[in-house]
């Protein structure tokens, strides 16, 4: 692998050494697509993506199978609960509302 310029920016959505960082959004977006549009053939395809991704990072060792488990668990996890398919004690998040001049956040119990 080549040098990293030590001065270089970098962005990625979780800082780690490299365990998570792009082990869950594949299945993230896979669990949101296949959600939104409830079928089978998408839904294969999504997750298939999602999979070659992960097999893809493996083979190049940057990650381990437990990181891409891990990730895949979380970016389903946090998908299905953004997405309002599971709650967490019967609590869903919070609706975010707007009547054009003003917005806010609601939460029904």
């Amino acid at each position: 692998m080549p040098e990293r310029d030590s001065n270089a920016q970098s962005m990625s959505i979780i800082v780690t050494k490299g365990s998570l960082d792009w082990a869950y959004p594949p299945f993230s977006l896979a669990t949101t697509v296949s959600d939104a549009v409830d079928r089978l053939p998408v839904t294969i395809l999504a997750y298939g993506a999602a999979r070659a991704n992960a097999w893809g990072r493996m083979n190049s060792n940057r990650h381990w199978l437990s990181d891409v488990a891990v990730g895949g668990l979380v970016g389903i996890t946090a998908a299905k609960l953004v997405n309002g398919e599971w709650t967490v004690f019967g609590l869903q998040l919070p609706s975010i509302w707007t009547d054009g001049r003003s917005a806010g956040l609601g939460y029904t119990v």
